[in-house]
């Protein structure tokens, strides 16, 4: 039934309506999404999204595991780069957000020492490091 795990990215079969799609129709639809919340500046249609969001992936029967590495990982990236903007702004990165980064780092940071049976502050520099090399730019 499932492919076990250990990978970024893996795929598990379900017998959800969503499963039962065609490729096509999934492509579309994301191509169709994406395009949606890239033009819409309007709060209120992003947060039907979301909302929307969260039920499908409640439908899909989708689990956290499933998902959580690569949601801890853009949120991580997000940050450094919201943290890079500000201070380039000569603005300074909020407080919660610091938190957060934080919080993040540390699941990130434990999850790859234990994974490539490294030491937790290697990893963070390597992270750090490739993250600093990112650009900026929005477009």
């Amino acid at each position: 039934m499932a492919q076990q795990s250990g990978k970024l990215l893996s795929y598990e079969e379900k017998d959800t309506w969503i499963d039962r799609l065609s490729g096509v129709t999934k492509l579309i639809f994301f191509l169709m999404w994406s395009i949606t919340s890239m033009i819409s500046y309007d709060t209120r249609v992003l947060v039907v999204m979301l909302v929307l969001s969260l039920l499908i992936l409640k439908a899909s029967k989708t689990k956290w595991r499933q998902v959580g590495k690569v949601f801890t990982l853009i949120m991580i990236k997000s940050l450094y780069k919201v943290k890079a903007i500000r201070e380039t702004e000569g603005k300074k990165f909020a407080a919660i957000d610091e938190k957060y980064l934080a919080i993040a780092e540390k699941l990130l940071y434990s999850e790859l020492a234990f994974a490539l049976d490294s030491d937790w502050k290697a990893i963070q520099e390597r992270v750090r490091e490739n993250f600093s090399q990112l650009s900026l730019e929005t477009n």
